[in-house]
């Protein structure tokens, strides 16, 4: 259910356990936040936008997120402070001191703060080396960067083999929507044309599996990356042909003695081969 201004809660929550010691923010402020936070979220709900469903249609596809989790664009903690209550830790960057100081209130009043990692950083430079997170994700951001493709590609930079990536951004009715109402308010919001389908080729192309949702003015990608393992169709063709040569000397010797070797093993072998 969502929370009104008129029945915020103002009881400070349990402290989550483990975390970094960071200096709590006063109590009174973070409920101030929590209160313009719900404001925002009305206006939006005027027109038809509920930040919570999007939110949780996004967190629905993303999860189970496991291991070290990334998340870029901090923003307001509209994304990360939910993400915090499934995961063991996460961390957040963002270029903006002032948006992440709300968030840090946001994180508080939701008494998830010891769950975050709260990083200043540029996305299109992230601080960290070549396969650092099990999980990256970025929820209704891209279309505010500059230079998307960068950012995108320090996010695969970052990703270890076999992780996961979230990117998530506004569906065309969710960018007609943010356009009604920032034109209400005297304003232009950023309307970017729509990347999704080029982001998806990119990266099957990079061999992820990807699978790409659409709702509650969202579109998600969800793209898991495939392991460097060994791989024999993929090595060079004498390598290919030394594997072959010992897969049949000991399928040859197996055929030899009194056990048996069940098809399957025949199976993949070439055609010319001891049977």
């Amino acid at each position: 259910m969502t929370t009104t201004t008129d029945t915020l809660n103002t009881t400070r929550p349990p402290a989550e356990p483990g975390g970094h010691k960071t200096t709590k923010p006063s109590w009174p402020e973070a409920v101030a936040n929590h209160r313009r936070l719900e404001e925002r979220n009305t206006v939006q709900r005027r027109f038809g936008f509920h930040a919570e469903a999007s939110v949780r249609f996004v967190l629905e596809r993303a999860l189970p997120l496991r291991g070290r989790v990334l998340d870029i664009g901090t923003g307001k903690g509209r994304f990360v402070v939910p993400l915090a209550r499934y995961v063991a830790k996460v961390t957040t960057v963002d270029v903006s001191a002032e948006e992440q100081h709300a968030a840090r209130l946001e994180a508080e009043y939701s008494g998830v703060a010891k769950r975050i990692e709260f990083v200043l950083a540029d996305a299109r430079s992230l601080p960290w080396r070549a396969g650092s997170f099990d999980a990256v994700t970025s929820w209704n951001v891209f279309h505010h960067l500059d230079d998307p493709e960068r950012v995108l590609g320090e996010m695969l930079r970052v990703l270890k083999p076999g992780g996961k990536l979230v990117l998530a951004d506004f569906s065309p009715s969710g960018f007609c929507l943010m356009d009604e109402i920032h034109a209400a308010e005297g304003r232009r919001h950023p309307h970017p044309p729509n990347r999704f389908a080029r982001w998806r080729a990119r990266l099957r192309n990079r061999g992820f599996q990807v699978g790409r949702f659409a709702d509650h003015h969202e579109e998600v990608l969800v793209a898991l990356r495939r392991t460097n393992g060994p791989s024999i169709r993929g090595a060079h063709p004498s390598h290919r042909r030394s594997v072959w040569s010992c897969i049949q000397i000991i399928a040859c010797a197996l055929s030899a003695s009194r056990w048996r070797p069940s098809a399957a093993l025949f199976e993949i072998l070439p055609t010319k081969c001891c049977r």
